[in-house]
């Protein structure tokens, strides 16, 4: 027996039961204001590469296209069905073209000038306790630990403590053993409270440590992959909650168009894909890095944001991988053309909260970028996809992360590895004004 859920357009549903070539329609749901609920369908089902998706009742519809029905359709009798399901779908396919444009989540906005230049103070890391060779990330665990990774073979976290960024331990060494890590991967690192998530490449395990003043404490294990993997590990793996998560898609050679993949841990089947790449002349690895991109999570997990690196853009999607937001910035105050393969870079590092995206802005060619010290800036966004600060560092920052509860951003500079740099938050205007 094959039994599948269908969305066909927006505003129509079906249940399909194949039993030995035969079909049997459970259900087909029509709503013509576009509020359908699902309430019949008892049975998941999957078949992620044609966009047909996990469907139970009350789930989230989504915005798949009659030809994917189309496509699975491998029998006269089914054809005939599909007829039958067609003049549902045609009484409000050209309402739903007609809508996509009016309902277009792409707007187009004009970048802040800069503000006043962000002054910070150094804090020396005392080198007979801790040394720093080469900061990868850094993050605030819970407003309780400042954590960087380092790219070294041994104390590959250092801890310190908020906000008085007193030292405490290094931990973790290089390696394939219980609490080891190749050492060129600890970027992947996610949050769950007091806890951080790392994940291992080898063997596909996110590793759950909590964080204590004397050490890290190992909790679990869970695997996180997807069939069909082809080899690659997982890139820009983001946590929203224990049973989602979400990664790069397309970075090898998978023939695909979309550009996430969602993930359930201990499940090899991806849940769900969303994203598009743009159309261009490029495939695999070239494309992925032409469109590579840092993502961010909301802390509750409902949403998360996507800044592109070497694209003037960013979208915000939500927990569905619904896109909420697509924003592309016109930027008067910096000059510089992008063409397809002029690897120009905008922004990094974001960081996420309850109310605010911040980003390192670059705005300098990727050559430029590895020969000068480049001061780069501070960008703030709201959820909104609105750009609601601006304004340059004092020194060169490859790193940061925020403490709002403690009104601070803390920082590294790959030209000086024995400070810390620590910022006053500025003022921010709320989410609503305008």
């Amino acid at each position: 027996m094959y039994e599948t859920a269908i969305q066909i357009g927006i505003h129509v549903v079906a249940k399909i039961v194949l039993i030995d070539g035969f079909v049997k329609l459970e259900v087909v749901l029509v709503s013509l204001n576009g509020l359908l609920s699902i309430v019949s369908i008892q049975k998941d089902a999957i078949i992620d590469k044609f966009n047909i998706y996990y469907m139970n009742a009350g789930t989230t519809i989504y915005k798949n296209c009659i030809h994917t029905f189309i496509y699975i359709m491998n029998s006269n009798l089914i054809k005939k069905f599909l007829v039958i399901i067609a003049i549902l779908f045609c009484f409000n396919s050209c309402n739903k073209h007609e809508s996509h444009d009016e309902f277009d989540n792409t707007k187009i906005i004009k970048a802040l000038s800069f503000d006043s230049v962000l002054k910070g103070k150094a804090i020396p890391i005392d080198n007979e306790k801790a040394e720093l060779l080469y900061p990868l990330r850094i993050l605030n665990l819970n407003d309780t630990y400042l954590i960087i990774s380092d790219y070294k073979p041994k104390d590959i976290f250092l801890v310190f403590r908020i906000p008085e960024l007193e030292y405490l331990y290094g931990w973790g060494r290089e390696g394939r053993g219980p609490d080891e890590f190749p050492v060129s991967r600890v970027r992947e690192i996610n949050q769950r409270g007091d806890e951080l998530i790392l994940f291992e490449p080898i063997s596909q395990n996110l590793r759950f440590y909590a964080v204590e003043d004397t050490g890290f404490v190992k909790v679990e294990e869970q695997l996180l992959m997807y069939e069909g993997q082809l080899g690659d590990p997982l890139y820009q793996i983001r946590r929203l909650n224990d049973s989602l998560y979400i990664a790069d898609y397309g970075t090898s050679f998978e023939d695909t168009r979309y550009e996430h993949i969602a993930l359930r841990p201990g499940q090899e089947e991806g849940l769900f894909y969303f994203g598009r790449y743009p159309e261009v002349d490029l495939h695999n690895v070239l494309r992925y890095e032409e469109f590579l991109k840092l993502n961010a999570v909301h802390p509750n997990g409902t949403k998360f944001a996507v800044f592109y690196i070497y694209q003037n853009q960013i979208k915000i999607y939500n927990s569905h991988g619904e896109e909420l937001k697509n924003v592309k910035i016109e930027d008067p105050y910096v000059e510089h053309e992008k063409t397809i393969g002029d690897f120009f870079q905008y922004r990094t590092q974001p960081w996420a909260t309850e109310n605010y995206l911040y980003t390192l802005g670059l705005n300098v060619p990727r050559e430029k970028f590895s020969e000068e010290l480049i001061i780069p800036t501070l960008e703030v966004w709201n959820w909104e996809g609105r750009q609601v600060y601006r304004a340059s560092f004092d020194r060169p920052v490859n790193g940061f992360t925020v403490s709002e509860k403690y009104g601070k951003l803390y920082a590294y500079s790959l030209q000086s590895t024995d400070e810390i740099y620590e910022y006053d938050l500025p003022e921010l205007p709320g989410l609503n004004e305008e």
